[in-house]
């Protein structure tokens, strides 16, 4: 994903939500964030790569959420 700010990244999740839960479709989109990270913590098999963030604190609210999350030395 290309988002640089916190609400980027939240809207940039919707996609991907609804290709893996096609029932996430009928849900809000601020609902789609909540199926995302569930899916990308659901197994250690996932990448994410957040490119262009101004500050690693923009993807907080995904890091934390996520428990396998990796973030490599800058």
């Amino acid at each position: 994903m290309d988002h640089g700010s916190p609400a980027e990244i939240r809207a940039g999740l919707g996609e991907p939500a609804v290709a893996v839960a096609p029932d996430a479709a009928a849900l809000l989109v601020s609902e789609h964030v909540e199926v995302a990270i569930r899916w990308l913590g659901s197994a250690g098999d996932r990448l994410l790569v957040l490119d262009n963030l101004t500050t690693p604190a923009d993807a907080e609210a995904v890091r934390t959420r996520v428990p396998t999350w990796y973030q490599p030395a800058s």
